[in-house]
């Protein structure tokens, strides 16, 4: 699980709404969410209310992925002989 939603979840005093992947799912605690099969590593993309209760709506959190065929990579490659290292 994410800092963030970590951190958020642990202020939550009472039920909560998490909305992932187009579903649902109302939790009584921090626990309730951590046993739910709910992916976990993700982010939390917009929070609301909804009948008094804390709606977090949840994204799934991919690495980002370089552009490997931006103009950036073309020239280095060109200036170096060799592609850039992203590590």
């Amino acid at each position: 699980m994410s800092f963030e939603l970590n951190a958020i979840l642990d202020r939550i005093k009472g039920n909560f709404i998490c909305v992932y992947d187009g579903e649902s799912k109302v939790f009584s605690s921090k626990d309730e969410f951590e046993r739910s099969n709910i992916e976990k590593n993700c982010y939390v993309s917009a929070i609301s209310s909804q009948d008094g209760m804390v709606v977090l709506e949840l994204k799934k959190w991919n690495s980002p992925i370089a552009d490997t065929n931006s103009d950036w990579v073309k020239e280095y490659e060109k200036q170096f002989g060799t592609a850039p290292s992203f590590f």
